[in-house]
This record gives structure tokens, sequence and C-alpha cells, in this order.
């Protein structure tokens, strides 16, 4: 038997449903590609600082890993090893996907997953209808940024709570602005408004608490566990379309094992309609529904 074995290396990872949604997506990908594995064995390890992080990935081939995801706190370092990263890679400063062959090979799935997903969720947006605002200067919204911002949006904002850290993170892109989370305000175009930063990740926490929302505007948050985060439930009192970070989070998961299944980088979702909603309808039984299920 051909073991395709997989980890996801990061820290505070006892929310993460990864293995989960890797089982749930080994068949489904199988049967679509030309490989030789038919098993797999997808692991979560914690990596106390960075030093333990790079050892992991040093020691991959050694100890038998095909490949590894990567979340938080560890992305921008995996974007900095060695020069086998993408060009994408260097430019949004952040990598989720390694593939431990020599030598090894470092890309990042999750702008591509985000894109996919909301193509699944809005298949009529007209993106020249709306302002894009992302929320945090992060990896995730680094990535979210990168994927999206061609699209022909009205306006594109990136707002942290660090101005520096937000025009940094526009630096490539011509066009957009850099602003402070507190200087967030909507303009007369709907508002698409991505909250990429782990604010509200089993927690009672919320950003734009007092931002006026409309019916029409669209509000995604990148945390899927609770499904309905308070930014969320704010957005939907308001009147706006919410989407969670789940299809996210399988999107960029089924591009993750389709790399580690056969080297190549697929530009196309790798899930029809009908398999994405399955894949979304079985795997948030594992999740909080809301917020203020365990909020306190």
């Amino acid at each position: 038997m051909n073991i395709l074995k997989a980890a996801l290396l990061g820290r505070s990872l006892g929310h993460s449903i990864s293995p989960k949604v890797h089982e749930f997506l080994f068949d489904i990908l199988r049967s679509k590609c030309d490989t030789d594995f038919d098993a797999l064995d997808y692991l979560k390890i914690e990596c106390r600082d960075e030093t333990e992080f790079l050892l992991q990935v040093e020691r991959g081939m050694i100890d038998g890993f095909r490949g590894f995801n990567i979340t938080f706190p560890y992305k921008y370092a995996a974007s900095n090893i060695g020069r086998e990263a993408s060009s994408h890679v260097k430019q949004i400063r952040s990598a989720n996907t390694i593939l431990c062959e020599t030598p090894m090979r470092i890309i990042s799935t999750d702008g591509d997953g985000f894109r996919f997903a909301i193509e699944k969720s809005c298949p009529d947006l007209s993106y020249n209808q709306y302002s894009l605002t992302i929320l945090g200067a992060g990896g995730a919204a680094r990535a979210v940024l990168g994927a999206m911002w061609e699209l022909g949006w009205q306006k594109i904002t990136v707002a942290a709570r660090s101005l520096e850290e937000a025009r940094r993170s526009v630096l490539p892109y011509e066009g957009v602005s850099a602003v402070k989370l507190d200087e967030i305000s909507r303009d007369a175009a709907r508002q698409f408004i991505v909250q990429a930063t782990p604010v509200g990740q089993r927690t009672a926490e919320s950003l734009l608490d007092d931002f006026e929302w409309r019916t029409g505007d669209i509000a995604v948050d990148l945390v899927y566990n609770p499904l309905l985060t308070r930014f969320l439930d704010h957005a939907l009192i308001g009147g706006a379309r919410v989407i969670d970070g789940l299809g996210m989070l399988i999107e960029q998961a089924a591009l993750s094992q389709y790399f580690w299944m056969t080297g190549n980088v697929a530009d196309r979702s790798l899930l029809n309609d009908e398999e994405f909603y399955r894949s979304q309808a079985s795997l948030s039984t594992l999740l909080i529904p809301r917020w203020d299920k365990f909020a306190t």
C-alpha cells in the first residue's frame, strides 16, 4: 500500500479539522488524477517555535512525509525557506503548502482556494459593483489580496491595526489603499469585506462592531470554527450576505492534496459544485455552529 503521509504544522491546532477535510477529499481527488497513492495518513504537529517548525520541515523526507500544510504563525517563515518557493509565494510573503522532494517545493493554495470558494458561493457576483476591503495584513490576508485584486473592484482597501503592516502588504499592487482598522468607512458602492485575521476563532471577539452594513453587502470570514462568528452575525443583522471560512478551507486543501499527489499545481478548482457542497454539509457537522454557543 502506497500511503500519502502529510501533516499540518502550526501552533494551537486543537480546533483544526484539517485531517477530516483531507480524509473526506482523498477519494474524490484520487479519482481525478494519475496517482499511485491509495491511502492517506494526515497528522497535526504542534511546533512550539520557528526553530522547531524549520526542523520538522527539514526532516520531512527522512520522516516519510510527502507534504506539509502550514498554518499560523509560520506561513511567513515557510515563504523564506531556501530558494524553492514559487514567485507567487515571494510576492505575497506567505506559504501554506510544501512538497517534500528534492528540491523541496513551496506554494500557497490559500488565494486560489478563497477565489474558487467565492466563485461557487457567489456565481453571479459583479465585482465592479463592490468595494473590496480586507481586514488584516497577515499571510492569509496577503494571499486573498493576491488572488482578488485584478477582478475589477471599484476600490480595494487593506485595513490593519498596524498601518505599517497594511502599507507593506499592498506594495506589490497598484491602486490598493492601506488604512488603520479604526479608519474604515463605507462608500456608495456595495461592500465586500473579508475578515482575514484569527479574531473570532472560538472567542466572542469581533471586528467592525459598529460598521454600517446594508442589504447587498457581502461579509466573508476566513474563520471557520465557529461557522457564524460575531463578525458575520453583525453583518447578517445589518442585511448583508455572509460567507464562512469552511469553503476556502475545503478548496485550498484540495489544491494542496492534488499538489502532493501529482507534483502539479492546479489552475482551476478540483471540485464540482456537488462535491463542494457535499463536503461543506458533511464537514460542517464537526464545527461549532455559532459564536455564542461557546463564548462566555
